[in-house]
């Protein structure tokens, strides 16, 4: 009896400590690639008022920015510094064509105070977002296999959104009514820092090459010139899933 479990307890310890050696045989590598394409969640919306000046009178449009998902290509690389510390840089990129709801109330030609309210909808207005994301990485060896990271750090992305700044809408005589024809909305560029946190995972078919899986949250805001001088606070980033290709060395 004394003897099964002396065997036992040693091959508890046999195993214990292959897997100590596996995990340590895990972490010997000094650097890591990825490459990745996903999905880009939507930040929150936003919307824009103006005012603009026609026949005398003030007139009102107000915008609505939403957002819908993106495909998200992501690549990144990064480099053990201490134990299961690494550093790391990683670049994502999405663009985007967006339908915007514009409702503007226009000035009648021969009356006062009788604001003719069109609707209407303008496709095709883009969002494009780089982000450069710097990260600290936490290194997690669960099994020769498999490896868990857990990253964060600041965030800093490049955007550029299209602003409505004219509403051109089609009118006749009497001109008690109109109907909407489009909006110009030119690309507006931006920059504005941030943060993010996420995590990723990586499974190796060998010492060098695998697969893996992340997602990784973002988020930073900056402001957009409106026509009639006034600005709107917009979210950038969003939740990021992406999937492709580990590389370690």
């Amino acid at each position: 009896m004394k003897s099964s479990r002396l065997i036992a307890l040693t091959l508890i310890a046999a195993s214990l400590g292959a897997a100590d050696v596996r995990a340590q045989t895990a972490r010997q590598d000094s650097g890591w690639l990825s490459v990745n394409v996903g999905s880009q969640g939507a930040p929150t919306g936003f919307t824009g008022a103006t005012t603009f000046r026609t026949n005398v009178e003030d007139g009102t449009v107000s915008t609505n920015y939403p957002f819908t998902s993106a495909t998200l290509f992501d690549a990144g690389a990064g480099v053990r510094i201490w134990r299961n510390l690494g550093v790391g840089l990683s670049v994502s990129y999405f663009t985007q064509k967006d339908e915007l709801e514009v409702t503007t109330k226009v000035p009648h030609p021969f009356f006062f105070n009788q604001l003719r309210t069109v609707t209407g909808v303008q496709a095709g207005v883009e969002r494009r977002e780089i982000g450069t994301h710097i990260q600290a990485v936490w290194m997690i060896p669960a099994t020769t296999h498999l490896q868990i990271g857990l990253f964060g750090g600041p965030s800093f992305i490049a955007v550029k959104q299209g602003i409505v700044t004219t509403v051109n809408v089609t009118e006749t005589y009497p001109y008690d009514s109109a109907t909407f024809a489009s909006a110009d909305s030119p690309l507006q560029s931006r920059r504005a820092g941030g943060f993010h946190a996420g995590v990723d995972g990586s499974y190796l078919f060998n010492q060098r090459i695998g697969v893996g899986g992340m997602v990784r949250f973002s988020r930073a805001q900056t402001t957009f010139a409106l026509a009639d001088g006034g600005t709107v606070t917009a979210d950038l980033g969003g939740t990021q899933l992406a999937a492709g290709l580990r590389v370690r060395f």
